[in-house]
């Protein structure tokens, strides 16, 4: 044999060896400490665990053996089909400590499947409201887990609108008043309605739409609403439906998407969203972020279009538009408020001058009722000192007309004396006869 013969004799005996090393190792594990495939497989498991979850569907519990189906490819293409509950619950005690939160839905144990972890998490809703004091803490919980579910603008004003204390009271010119506990409690069953539509369409089988909901309404669906009012409410019903059928997944594919976006949008708790990560794997958790980062930059697009319209028309409103030939130039509340501004000036010049005008006409009143006091002094003054003269008068007439009686009767005793006197004399010049 030649000399490189013989070193290749060696090398391939080294190789044998080192081979042999190997396989050992891999069948025995590291020191005797298990079976060293079983250790690259439960660390190959735990990868694809961070990666995609544990599975979607299963049993709602860990079988009697603890074995739960998982099938996915293994090390070196050779497929898993079982995982253990012992792996699951290392894989959810890693997750750390919880949170100190009554209301958390965050636990340390483990699920079978992700299903399993909706259901769960429904009965712990359901436990949380059982045991809210009063409506206003039923809605406060409400509104914190389905604030970040909705992926429309309309859907978040009408969870804000359900979650407000107050409301626009139509009947009473849109005043704000306080909602009635008839009210909040109406409040409370439609928000709790929504949330566990969401969960109840995630953990009942996908299903198709309905065709119902897929065709237009027509005038052969409305012929039979004989007022307005049915029509609209057939137009808000099948408003409705379109809305539910919204959260309803169509597919397997559909339906782990939004389970995964249901489970990350409920609570922004770090503790809780390091449990959905688990659950649903990092591209499923990556996947719902993305999906609401777009949903949430569409509605402040959206918002932005409002803005910007409700500025124009702001603007408007304030500075007027053109208008048709018509009816010519509308005038704008800019305009509006300077000629009022003018009026109320002038106004307020014609008040001050009317009271200025007043206070001199007061001042003048006031001067001519002193002066009407003390001519009603003096007249009465002169009244009582013409009352005391007439008086006087009156005493001074009644003795006068006294002595003018005393004066009568003298001169018909006079008159009297005369006549007798003028007889007697006439009797004396006859001679006595």
């Amino acid at each position: 044999m030649s000399l490189f013969g013989k070193i290749l004799l060696v090398f391939n005996l080294l190789a044998a060896g080192g081979f042999t090393y190997l396989a050992m190792q891999d069948y025995y594990g590291e020191k005797g400490k298990g079976n060293g495939r079983q250790n690259i497989n439960a660390a190959g498991l735990r990868h694809l665990l961070v990666l995609n979850g544990i599975p979607v569907e299963g049993p709602a519990n860990f079988p009697g053996d603890g074995v739960t189906a998982f099938v996915v490819d293994g090390p070196g293409g050779v497929p898993t089909t079982t995982a253990s509950k012992k792996l699951l619950d290392a894989y959810f005690q890693g997750l750390g400590a919880g949170s100190n939160d009554p209301n958390t839905l965050f636990v340390a144990t483990a699920v079978p499947n992700q299903l399993a972890e909706v259901a769960r998490v429904k009965a712990r809703i359901e436990e949380i409201l059982s045991k809210a004091e009063n409506p206003a803490a039923k809605i406060a919980l409400l509104k914190g887990w389905l604030l970040y579910q909705v992926e429309t603008f309309p859907q978040r004003v009408e969870i804000f609108a359900l979650a407000e204390p107050n409301k626009e009271d139509p009947e009473n010119n849109n005043k704000v008043r306080a909602k009635t506990p008839d009210e909040l409690a109406k409040d409370v069953e439609e928000l709790q309605r929504r949330l566990m539509a969401r969960i109840d369409a995630v953990i009942a089988a996908p299903k198709s739409l309905e065709a119902s909901i897929t065709t237009p309404l027509t005038d052969g669906d409305l012929a039979g609403a004989a007022t307005d009012e049915e029509k609209a409410k057939l137009v808000q019903d099948r408003l409705a439906k379109i809305q539910e059928s919204r959260v309803v997944p169509l597919d397997a594919t559909e339906r782990t998407r939004k389970l995964a976006h249901l489970l990350v949008h409920l609570s922004p708790e770090a503790a809780w969203q390091k449990r959905v990560l688990a659950v649903v794997g990092v591209r499923g958790y990556l996947k719902a972020v993305q999906s609401q980062a777009r949903a949430l930059a569409e509605m402040s697009i959206q918002i932005e279009h409002y803005l910007d319209a409700d500025q124009r028309d702001y603007f408007a409103q304030i500075n007027g538009r053109p208008g048709t030939s018509d009816t010519g130039e509308h005038r704008g509340l800019r305009q509006e408020a300077e000629e009022k501004t003018l009026i109320a000036n002038r106004m307020s010049e014609l008040k001050a001058k009317w009271v200025d005008q007043a206070i001199k006409e007061a001042d003048l009143l006031s001067q001519r009722t002193t002066q009407l006091k003390e001519l009603t002094d003096q007249l009465t003054k002169v009244k009582t000192q013409v009352d005391a003269m007439l008086a006087r008068q009156s005493t001074i007439e009644a003795g006068l007309f006294e002595i003018q009686r005393e004066v009568a009767i003298t001169l018909d005793e006079v008159y009297q004396f005369e006549k007798e006197l003028a007889e007697r004399e006439r009797k004396l010049a006859s001679g006595g006869k």
